[in-house]
């Protein structure tokens, strides 16, 4: 049988791994989302700047 020490480290861990791997998604969507920003912002931009030109 496991002592209970190595049970709690070993949810320690598992709790641990969670969460990284939530900040890694997290930190995905929040670059994905500005990327989306950029794109729409850099289309307007091209859009205003063909209506200055007509």
């Amino acid at each position: 049988m496991r002592s209970l020490r190595g049970r709690l480290i070993a949810v320690w861990l598992l709790l641990l791994a969670a969460a990284v791997a939530i900040a890694v998604v997290f930190v995905a969507f929040y670059r994905q989302t500005i990327e989306v920003q950029l794109a729409r912002a850099e289309d307007a931009m091209f859009v205003a700047c063909a209506e200055m030109g007509e």
